[in-house]
C-alpha cells in the first residue's frame, strides 16, 4: 500500500498550495519485484473526506495482490498532495524541476507528463501528469531493500482533469 504514498511524498516537496477534492480517485496497476519474486498489484486511492479544521483528507487505500485484498485509511495533510496548479507548473517548466517531458500511454489516455528523477530512500522515475494525485506512472526501487515498484494509472475520476 505504500507504493503510491512514496511517490506522492517524494513530490510533495514541490509544494502544493491549494487542496485537491473529496472524491478524487485513481487506480494504479503494476508489479512489485524483490529478487526473483514478481507480484502483481492493483492499488486504489480515494479521498473520502476533508477536515477543514486540521486541513487533512482521509485517504482510503485498497491494495489487491494474488494473496488477497487489504484496505485501510490514513490522514493526509492537504499540503502533502499535489494540486492541479502544481501539476500544471511541473508540466510547463519540467526541466526546472530536473525532469524530461514525456508522453505516456495508459489504458485510459495518452498523457503529456514530466518524467522526474527520484533520488533518496527510493531511486527511479515518477511521471507527473494531469490525473488525480498527479502520478501517471512510476518506477521506483527502494534503496534499503532493493524492492522495485512499477505502476501506471489505469482508472481515474474526475477524468479528464
Amino acid at each position: 500500500m505504500k507504493l503510491l504514498a512514496i511517490a506522492i511524498f517524494v513530490l510533495s516537496s514541490s509544494a502544493a498550495l491549494a487542496t485537491p477534492a473529496v472524491g478524487d480517485y485513481a487506480v494504479f496497476s503494476g508489479t512489485v519485484t524483490k529478487g526473483t519474486q514478481v507480484t502483481t498489484i492493483r492499488d486504489e486511492m480515494e479521498l473520502v473526506s476533508y477536515d477543514q479544521t486540521t486541513n487533512q483528507f482521509t485517504e482510503k487505500i485498497t491494495e489487491t495482490t494474488p494473496a488477497g485484498t487489504t484496505s485501510g485509511s490514513q490522514q493526509v495533510d492537504a499540503t502533502k498532495l499535489l494540486t492541479d496548479s502544481t501539476i500544471a507548473q511541473i508540466l510547463q517548466t519540467c526541466a526546472s524541476f530536473g525532469g524530461v517531458p514525456a508522453s505516456v500511454t495508459t489504458a485510459i489516455a495518452t498523457f503529456n507528463t514530466c518524467a522526474l528523477p527520484v533520488d533518496g530512500n527510493s531511486k527511479g522515475t515518477v511521471w507527473v501528469g494531469a490525473v488525480p494525485f498527479g502520478i501517471v506512472q512510476m518506477d521506483l526501487t527502494d534503496v534499503a531493500s532493493g524492492q522495485r515498484s512499477q505502476a501506471i494509472v489505469t482508472a481515474a475520476r474526475p477524468f479528464p482533469r
